[in-house]
């Protein structure tokens, strides 16, 4: 009877652990996907383009699994093709971070497109596709092993495989990327494909040996996988690097350029700010053109910044005696921008989301008091040009924004592109879409770029009535401000929208509008720093 027993116990053991394989499975197929997009992200950035050529990648190399493994299935034996084929994806997945800067430096100039394809293909679709083996072969061994009808068999391997992909999308999204180098997520993942591998292998006591042996290759990887270099090019180094499940930060000092230092920003594949220092001048002018709407409103006092960046808005506009409130998606941001370049609120900083903060607003309270949440200015400067916020561009959130302004309220919009010709349709559509909700919408080119830069920031003013701009007076914070509030009267530029319908949440093509804008862009950003810069 107790012999009887410890065979029951044994048997349900052997049963959970092999449940549990599947399961790990199945969260290690998201963990990958995940985490494949942040390292995509550096080239690619994490648009709409980039994300689906991974996710085409992972669903044809499950496919392609999923058909290999019902041949395999076939086998007098479908647990000891499981358990090889689990060893295999563990190797497979170490070998990632070996190959990922040799890839990505040589297909990483390639278009969104056809290189987040290719890339994604080369590094991940070998181990998606030994993962895809894995259902079949699980739901033979089941069949096998039970005497379960097929039906109920992939019922089971079904929802084990898709809990673990849920649990692996959380742990992924909200505890490994915040806290983990994307290289020891892999590692970590690799291991625990190699240890549920080694569970099942150790059922024959005649493969111990080399299954072994397989424990060691995550702990090789860690080793020789290249580490992030602090100073990737002479003259460059990085200050701090922070991840946050919206992206990759660094604060860097590039003292190549003249005799200051230029320190920046850099979130993925671009930058949200930079400093000249000493002196701390802001080191993209159109941080002054924006400033303009003090001359248009000079009567304002409260402002909503929306896209914190590194903060030298809040700084310049303090001058001013304006009181900023921020809404910035990524609390990393706010504390980088504090530590590295003086951001001090003038205001109350919301970390969170733009659309969600200006919906809700109107319903908040604030130490027990309805608080004034009604702006002489809005100012949204989310787009780096790397990425392009749709979401953030539709004629939905225009009204809301416009909802927030007080009846003399100026709206002041940041993009990135031109005014005519390859670079310009997103921006025509923009136009388009501000028209749509204010009477009066005027656009400013930075005048203070290269004259030969095809991709130059553009500042919409839109407001409800006619926008007549002082001329600027003194005290200005800077030169350099002078001279770009005294000058960009000059720089105004028309915007012809004619055929170009507003863009909605319902219809937003703004993403595939902005494609060579982004492309420019992203070759931009390669001549500028090179590879090995934006592998970091």
């Amino acid at each position: 009877m107790a012999q009887s027993t410890s065979l029951n116990s044994a048997h349900l053991l052997d049963r959970l652990c092999f449940s549990g394989a599947i399961f790990c499975a199945g969260a290690v197929v998201m963990i990958v996907e995940i985490v494949g997009a942040r390292i995509l992200s550096p080239f690619f950035g994490v648009g709409l383009f980039a994300w689906s050529a991974l996710i085409a990648v992972t669903l044809t190399s499950l496919a392609i699994g999923y058909a290999g493994g019902g041949r395999l299935s076939s086998h007098p034996d479908p647990r000891k093709n499981f358990s090889s084929v689990v060893v295999v994806a563990g190797v497979l997945l170490a070998v990632i971070p070996l190959e990922t800067r040799w890839v990505l430096e040589h297909l990483g100039m390639l278009d969104v497109r056809l290189g987040a394809l290719l890339v994604g293909a080369v590094l991940f679709s070998p181990v998606l596709l030994a993962l895809g083996t894995l259902s079949p072969l699980a739901v033979a061994s089941i069949v096998a092993e039970r005497g379960s009808s097929s039906g109920n068999a992939a019922g089971r391997v079904f929802a084990i495989s898709t809990a673990g992909s849920l649990v692996g999308t959380l742990l992924a999204g909200f505890v490994l990327i915040p806290n983990l180098a994307l290289t020891s997520i892999l590692v970590w993942s690799s291991a625990l494909l190699l240890a549920v591998g080694l569970r099942e292998k150790m059922r024959s006591s005649r493969t111990r040996p080399w299954v072994l042996t397989c424990l060691f290759i995550p702990w090789l990887v860690s080793r020789l996988a290249p580490t992030p270099n602090q100073e990737p090019i002479p003259g460059v180094r990085v200050l701090e690097s922070a991840t946050s499940i919206y992206g990759h930060l660094e604060v860097i000092e590039d003292s190549r350029r003249r005799e200051d230092v230029l320190r920046l920003l850099r979130a993925d594949q671009s930058f949200l700010g930079g400093i000249w220092l000493p002196q701390r001048e802001p080191a993209f002018g159109f941080i002054h053109l924006l400033e303009a709407i003090r001359l248009a409103r000079p009567a304002g006092n409260r402002m909503l910044l929306v896209g914190l960046g590194t903060g030298s808005l809040v700084a310049s506009l303090k001058h001013s005696k304006i009181e900023t409130d921020v809404v910035e998606i990524d609390p990393h941001v706010v504390r980088l921008a504090t530590r590295y370049f003086d951001f001090e609120p003038t205001g109350t900083v919301y970390t969170e989301d733009a659309r969600t903060f200006l919906k809700d607003i109107s319903s908040r309270h604030n130490q027990g008091h309805v608080y004034d949440y009604d702006y002489d200015y809005i100012v949204h400067d989310t787009f780096t040009g790397g990425s392009m916020p749709a979401h953030m561009l539709t004629r939905e959130l225009f009204d809301t924004i416009r909802a927030r302004l007080r009846p003399h309220g100026l709206f002041a919009l940041n993009v990135v592109g031109a005014e005519t010709g390859p670079f310009s349709a997103h921006v025509k559509a923009i136009a388009a879409t501000l028209r749509s909700v204010f009477e009066e919408v005027r656009v400013f080119r930075d005048g203070s770029s290269a004259e030969d830069t095809p991709l130059t920031n553009l500042v919409f003013f839109a407001a409800s009535e006619p926008i007549v701009f002082e001329p600027a007076k003194p005290p200005f914070e800077s030169p350099e401000c002078a001279r770009i509030l005294r000058a960009f009267a000059a720089w105004e530029v028309s915007i012809d929208s004619s055929g170009f319908a507003p863009v909605t949440d319902a219809e937003n093509p703004l993403e595939w509008l902005g494609m060579p804008m982004n492309e420019r862009f992203r070759r931009t950003m390669l001549a500028l720093y090179p590879a090995a810069f934006w592998l970091n």
